[in-house]
């Protein structure tokens, strides 16, 4: 769910294994509804001791979207700035990955990106989400999530879903579009530095929401200590549209996730909630640029 990939990172196949068994779900009911509690996400842990959760339906039965699988293609109606054109400030729009201000160490990421926050970052100031390879560059691509009608009420209904359950409301929102299966993500953490911790406030989440033509694989694996082979995935399954992965700030610290690639796959994407304590007032922005520019 970073932005940010080490491309030459292990991916697994979809069809992976842990300990010569393919890993299930066996809570993963196909029910129309789930009541909103806290004891209710147990049934979809993944593994014992870590606070992750994957939960079928949470788009449709939870953020009120009607078919998941036609989100993306609306939100593809908003302009793309690629290779060489000029990120306009504040708006909707994708950024793809060939753009210098996503591309990571000079390479093109292999996925696109919308982003959205709480409030006018003109006024407001920018909600930062730091990753490994951003750019201050990048940080104009932020606008307002009430201009973007296909997402805010999604933003309204998570953060109602968040206070009822009593953890933090979410205020800033990626949109990640795969345009095939050749684009992923390797295994990564989320870098802690501007996501909030969990505290008095309640804890601190991370929720992917996958949307998209497809279902595609999602994978998670202990995190490995330095000079320390990683372990196999813990969890690799293909998850269909309107699946949520759900994870506390400290599963995320433990473990790491990706989105590996795989042989076949039209369009997907995803919705990536979290809540970031570090804001970047628009002056402060516009002084840090015009500095890199000189460099």
């Amino acid at each position: 769910m970073s932005d940010s990939t080490s491309e030459t990172v292990e991916r697994p196949s979809a069809e992976q294994t842990v300990a010569g068994e393919v890993v299930e779900l066996k809570d993963l009911k196909e029910e129309s509804k789930w009541v909103l509690d806290t004891a209710d996400l147990a049934p979809f842990r993944v593994k014992a001791g870590y606070d992750i959760f994957v939960v079928p339906n949470f788009a449709q039965d939870v953020l009120g979207i009607k078919d998941p699988r036609a989100l993306l293609g609306q939100l593809e109606a908003y302009p793309s700035v690629g290779a060489g054109a000029r990120i306009v400030p504040n708006v909707v729009q994708w950024v793809t990955g060939d753009n210098r201000a996503l591309m990571y160490r000079g390479n093109v990421l292999k996925r696109g990106k919308i982003w959205l926050q709480r409030g006018d970052p003109k006024t407001k100031g920018y909600r930062r989400y730091y990753y490994t390879g951003w750019q201050w560059n990048i940080l104009p691509a932020t606008a307002d999530v009430e201009l973007c009608p296909e997402v805010e009420p999604i933003a309204d209904a998570y953060d109602d879903w968040a206070e009822m359950r009593g953890v933090q409301r979410a205020n800033h929102y990626i949109v990640t579009k795969y345009k095939d299966g050749s684009d992923d993500i390797g295994f990564h953490t989320d870098k802690p530095r501007d996501i909030a911790a969990s505290g008095a406030k309640g804890k601190s989440l991370i929720t992917v929401v996958k949307i998209g033509n497809c279902a595609r694989p999602f994978a998670v694996r202990k995190a490995p200590a330095k000079g320390e082979t990683p372990e196999a995935p813990f969890f690799c399954k293909s998850l269909e549209p309107g699946t949520a992965v759900i994870m506390t700030m400290e599963a995320n610290l433990q473990t790491q996730h990706s989105v590996p690639s795989v042989p076949e796959a039209g369009p997907s994407g995803s919705i990536v909630f979290r809540t970031i304590t570090r804001v970047v007032k628009a002056d402060e922005a516009a002084k840090e640029m015009n500095k890199r520019k000189r460099e």
